[in-house]
């Protein structure tokens, strides 16, 4: 991002902390987001995206901080409905794939694996959109030997993740650059301005 635009952005404006962290999913580009906020912050949030086709849902909270799945609930659960992503989620134990459900298990396990008292949950990474070979690769690898990172660790077709990472980096700093115009996330989002 351009560093005239990093000097205007204030990370405590939630609507900035939006675009900032969320953008390629607002704009339809990515299934998925996490974002980490306060209480305040998330109940904000959820007046900003009422009117939109964003969904969130909680997936733990801890401290008065509150960790948030912004998504396309279409999108995802045809995501998770793919067969290899279907047998990948059964390998971990879920027996179903209707998003809802899968959101349950999901945060309980990832409410252990922040309690410590489990290891942490790969299928997260499915549910933010991540492509199963990478997600394999993560596993295997422990983190470790990735090709390329940005939006996630990628261990395959590191051209095209690369490509698909500019484009995220492109909305972001386009829908930055209306917002600090507008001054109105939600009016943006109703208008579906700069998300072309």
């Amino acid at each position: 991002m351009c560093s005239d635009l990093c000097d205007k952005i204030d990370i405590k404006d939630i609507q900035h902390l939006i675009v900032m962290n969320c953008a390629p999913v607002l704009a339809g580009l990515k299934i998925s987001n996490l974002l980490v906020t306060t209480i305040e912050g998330y109940r904000q949030i959820c007046e900003l995206l009422k009117d939109s086709n964003i969904k969130l849902y909680v997936l733990s909270g801890r401290n008065d901080k509150v960790t948030i799945l912004l998504y396309n609930r279409d999108k995802l659960q045809e995501y998770i409905s793919i067969d290899t992503n279907k047998a990948f989620l059964i390998q971990l134990g879920y027996n179903s794939f209707e998003i809802d459900r899968v959101f349950v298990e999901l945060a309980e396990r990832y409410k252990k694996y922040q309690a410590g008292k489990a290891g942490f949950p790969h299928e997260l990474g499915i549910v933010l959109g991540y492509p199963l070979e990478d997600v394999y690769g993560f596993i295997n690898n422990r983190g470790q030997n990735y090709i390329c990172s940005g939006y996630w660790k990628v261990y395959s077709h590191a051209e095209k993740t690369t490509k698909l990472f500019k484009s995220y980096d492109d909305i972001t700093e386009n829908m930055m650059r209306q917002l600090l115009k507008s001054g109105n996330l939600r009016e943006m989002l109703a208008k579906k301005v700069s998300i072309s």
